[in-house]
């Protein structure tokens, strides 16, 4: 069995469509988006607002503010992914108990392993989700790092040379995800 194969048959697990589609067709989803937006704002603004205070204020205090900020952020980010994931896998876990549920999944013929890497991926797949959305605050700021530290006779080159290597792959990232799409599913 090659690698890719190992694969497939590890995500052909029905848990990960059914998790999915459930957890988003709720209102806890967009709420907990919201609420986690509106937190990581705040944790983001009380980090720039700190920093500011402790830097000179020069275009190198900027780039440092940057740096502080980002840093901050990206820890946050990945500070919910690795704590929280398995937390909503075990909630996840549990709700199935509480709905009575679990018992028909014991009974299918998947593996209690099985099961429980279900339920993590898609718990996983929903703080991507979260991951991604928090992205754009975590991009932002990197985008005023860049400026801070370029020097100014560089900072055109610069955003250009960002634009290029951002807009490129776009086209083929768009063409291999719709072939496989339509290949894989």
């Amino acid at each position: 069995m090659t690698l890719s194969e190992r694969v497939v048959a590890l995500l052909d697990n029905p848990l990960i469509s059914k998790d999915a589609v459930s957890r988003m067709r709720t209102w806890r989803a967009p709420m907990t988006l919201t609420i986690y937006l509106g937190l990581l704002s705040a944790f983001g603004y009380a980090s720039f607002v700190t920093t500011t205070l402790m830097s000179p204020s020069q275009r190198t205090g900027s780039a440092l503010i940057g740096a502080g900020v980002f840093s901050y952020l990206a820890f946050i980010q990945l500070s919910l992914v690795s704590l929280f994931a398995p937390a909503l896998a075990a909630g996840a876990i549990s709700g199935e108990r509480e709905r009575q549920t679990f018992d028909v999944l014991l009974v299918s013929r998947m593996t209690a392993a099985a099961i429980v890497f279900g339920k993590l991926v898609s718990s996983v797949a929903f703080m991507l989700l979260l991951f991604s959305a928090g992205a754009v605050l975590i991009f932002i700021n990197f985008l005023a790092l860049r400026q801070a530290v370029t020097p100014e006779p560089l900072l055109g080159r610069m955003t250009s040379t960002m634009r290029w290597m951002i807009l490129i792959p776009a086209g083929p990232g768009a063409l291999l995800g719709g072939w496989l799409g339509e290949h894989i599913g």
